[in-house]
């Protein structure tokens, strides 16, 4: 998504309270159309592709989630 529209930025604020600009941020088919990116922990489900997407990257950052998921280390959005 290389520009933000005001839709994506109105839906990222209401459900997570900032505007998501990760590489990967998208309207998930997976969780209902919910606006995600790589620092949403629903992201370590998402099974979305874009061809300007690197996968090998994106199942990289998944897994990463999925760890600190596991480990309890995260919270509904990453800071970092």
């Amino acid at each position: 998504m290389n520009e933000l529209s005001n839709d994506w930025k109105e839906d990222c604020l209401h459900f997570w309270g900032k505007v998501l600009t990760g590489k990967y941020c998208h309207w998930c088919a997976d969780w209902d159309y919910l606006s995600l990116d790589e620092t949403c922990h629903p992201f370590a489900y998402c099974n979305c592709e874009r061809d300007e997407w690197d996968m090998i990257e994106k199942n990289s950052i998944k897994e990463e989630l999925q760890k600190e998921m596991l480990k309890g280390d995260i919270n509904e959005t990453k800071t970092t």
